[in-house]
């Protein structure tokens, strides 16, 4: 009896570039722009080409190459930068930093009949032979190594071949003069003309430009940062907006963000809030990377109010109704919740009630929700939205109530509630705090101390909270308009005790402006 055995080889499946970070250690296959490359890079005589392959769709998104046991391979028949290239390889994580490590013949090789002209300098080119190029005016694409500010009349950077330090290939240093328009962060891919020449005093070539010549390509986000990363590598992500998972923790030494292991520790400073969220964890804390120098380490200031909103996927929702029917089944235990929010929920005051219907219901359920962290606007009345909560039993106040820091908003912003005159303040007492619009003269009074929306023909009014100045701006015949703003209670006008029904239009656009 004979048998025989076949061995398969299994192609690599071809993937996106941006998702090469979710599959560690597999072997795939990419498609991409050589846009750079270098032999031997440390110069140690090792046989290996590092090269940048950006993504043709996105055209931002970078990947490197490490390809070794090439020898067959030199620059004569080396793919030509702008060439579409397919690469086979595995995902390396180590020390931060990721990478596509190919080997041996066939693992990159060019899309034939297929390729893009570049209309710039390439890295590469420079780099061969900078002599060629000294004392001309270039135009070269790549990566910003720090973040610019648009408050200064000079600085300097690094462009880089690829968005992140430790993965770049080439780096050209850049000295900028004038003001850029905004703040672009690093890793902000860029275009930019200027003059080569050589420094001297410092022995490299460098590029001297004007921010006019700097047109941003796409703006970066913030570098997602690992664990795995060593105080070294950190070390050049100072200055930049990063994020990172984590539990925050208070410690003898200050607040620190913690990771999955027990080494695994990050300095936090926490701003935007007076009551930090200890003990939470979260997919993404953002903020910059700086040095600490009363610490002596590095640390991410995080600003809690002007944090990343993560995506809320629609699965496993749990009704209010399940909640509200067994409360002790879901409590001390986190879970995916969908309501409609029932009052505005505002910055000043982080707390409200979640329901099952955007307006009152007979039979609707309606539950307690407490927002942790800071936000910049309000929760509007009617608004959908998607959540992950821990639900709690409230001892002292003997209720339920969920606790969410995760929160989006699934569906368009409710509109402003219109009022009209002929309702009295027991009807407008139900608008209290949402978004109202109403039409009327605005007039100044008590010596230009006060501003009212009064109803033509009558002497009814409502008072206005403005910046002061609106009446004055239509002289004596102002025009009957409709003003947008949220209703409130003042308390004490004038003097007194007594409590006036507002209309607070400030931050508010009006449709007639």
């Amino acid at each position: 009896m004979t048998m025989n055995f076949y061995a398969v080889v299994r192609e690599p499946d071809l993937i996106d570039i941006e998702d090469l970070p979710n599959y560690p250690r597999e072997t795939v296959k990419i498609e991409g722009i050589l846009t750079s490359w270098i032999r031997d890079p440390y110069g140690d005589g090792d046989d290996r080409i590092d090269m940048q392959v950006m993504d043709r769709e996105d055209g931002y998104t970078v990947a490197e190459v490490r390809w070794v046991k090439n020898g067959y391979i030199n620059e004569s028949n080396l793919p030509e930068i702008g060439s579409i290239v397919y690469v086979e390889g595995e995902i390396v994580e180590w020390n931060g930093s990721i990478w596509l490590q190919s080997s041996g013949r066939g693992a990159v090789y060019q899309k034939e009949g297929v390729s893009v002209a570049p209309s710039w300098t390439s890295m590469s080119d420079l780099a061969k032979d900078p002599l060629a190029f000294d004392g001309e005016s270039i135009t070269v694409e790549g990566y910003v190594g720090k973040a610019l500010a648009p408050n200064l009349t000079r600085q300097s950077f690094y462009l880089q071949d690829n968005p992140s330090y430790s993965n770049a290939d080439h780096m050209l240093y850049v000295r900028l003069e004038g003001r850029v328009l905004e703040h672009y962060e690093a890793g902000s891919k860029v275009r930019l003309s200027g003059w080569i020449l050589f420094d001297s005093r410092n022995l490299r070539f460098q590029m001297f430009s004007q921010a006019t010549n700097l047109v941003v390509q796409q703006e970066a986000g913030p570098v997602h940062l690992r664990w795995s990363a060593d105080a070294t590598s950190l070390s050049y992500d100072i200055g930049k907006m990063v994020t990172i998972d984590g539990t925050l923790r208070s410690e003898s030494t200050g607040l620190m963000l913690r990771g999955p292991t027990a080494d695994d520790a990050l300095c936090a400073i926490i701003s935007g809030t007076d009551s930090p969220p200890i003990d939470e964890y979260r997919d993404e804390w953002q903020g910059r990377l700086r040095w600490d120098n009363g610490k002596a380490t590095i640390c991410l200031d995080i600003d809690l109010g002007n944090q990343l909103t993560t995506e809320i996927p629609r699965e496993n929702i749990t009704s209010l109704e399940d909640i509200a029917l067994d409360p002790f089944r879901y409590a001390n235990s986190s879970h995916t919740i969908e309501g409609y929010i029932s009052n505005p929920i505002c910055p000043d005051y982080l707390k409200g009630y979640i329901q099952d219907y955007p307006a009152w219901t007979a039979g609707m359920v309606k539950i307690r929700i407490e927002l942790s962290g800071a936000r910049s606007e309000c929760l509007e009345a009617g608004q959908s939205v998607r959540m992950i909560g821990t639900v709690v039993w409230d001892v002292e106040d003997a209720r339920l109530v969920i606790r969410t820091t995760e929160i989006n908003l699934t569906g368009s912003v409710p509109g402003y509630v219109t009022l009209t005159w002929g309702e009295s303040y027991s009807d407008w007492r139900w608008e209290e705090n949402k978004r109202v619009e109403l039409y009327g003269i605005i007039e100044e009074i008590d010596n230009g101390t006060k501003q009212v929306l009064r109803q033509p023909g009558t002497n009814q009014t409502i008072c206005i909270i403005g910046d002061g100045t609106e009446a004055s701006q239509f002289g004596e015949e102002a025009p009957t308009l409709t003003w947008r703003g949220r209703l409130i209670l003042e308390n004490d006008m004038g003097g007194t005790s007594s409590a006036w029904t507002c209309i607070d239009i400030r931050g508010h656009s009006q449709t007639w402006a």
